[in-house]
């Protein structure tokens, strides 16, 4: 059973445009894969691995350099903490 997770923002320093650009291009721990689509304003952010297929799945929304994401754990495999530091290591630096 998939559990939602209370949203959760992250502040970036760069233009979002470029940040979203450059977190797209970039590698997960454990073999996992970050897509990302959409654009500066809003869009889809999707977690996968390879054998499990998607992991977690969910929405962000771009407000100057505010990122607020609302995502979904689809196989319960991981506690929203966990997901939220994996998506914040993704975005650290920018």
């Amino acid at each position: 059973m998939a559990d939602k997770c209370p949203a959760f923002n992250l502040t970036i320093k760069g233009d979002p445009a470029e940040v979203l650009e450059k977190v797209k291009k970039a590698k997960l721990d454990k073999g996992l894969k970050l897509e990302i689509t959409g654009d500066a304003s809003a869009g889809k952010i999707k977690i996968t691995k390879s054998i499990l297929g998607t992991l977690v799945y969910g929405d962000y929304s771009v407000k100057d350099k505010k990122i607020t994401f609302n995502l979904v754990d689809d196989t319960s495999l991981a506690d929203c903490g966990t997901i939220e530091k994996a998506v914040s290591d993704a975005f650290k630096g920018y």
